[in-house]
């Protein structure tokens, strides 16, 4: 992650453990999928099939590559993680919190 995207791989654990409890086949009540909950309306044109989101190369990818560009468009890491989960600040919050953790 850190050499395509130049993203702490840290970023993207607390992403999975926040978004998923790091389970691969989990589905939201909104249509979020897998490891980093990408939801399938908002990136279908992204994916062939929602079989593949359970897949964890494939959801980590993309996830990965959705998050890379809500860093380009945000001011801070917080404002990044707000965007990538829909405005969802509580779940921004949770995942700082969770890679503090992760980085000590």
């Amino acid at each position: 992650f850190r050499s395509k995207y130049n993203i702490n791989p840290y970023v993207i654990a607390a992403i999975i453990v926040r978004e998923s409890s790091v389970r691969t086949r989990v589905i939201s009540k909104t249509g979020d999928y897998g490891l980093m909950q990408i939801n399938l309306k908002a990136h279908r044109r992204k994916i062939r099939s929602p079989e593949d989101l359970f897949n964890p190369e494939i959801n980590i990818a993309l996830g990965t590559k959705i998050f890379a560009d809500c860093l380009k468009h945000s001011k801070s890491l917080r404002s990044s993680l707000i965007r990538y989960s829909g405005g969802n600040k509580t779940m921004a919050k949770r995942v700082l919190r969770t890679l503090r953790e992760l980085e000590r």
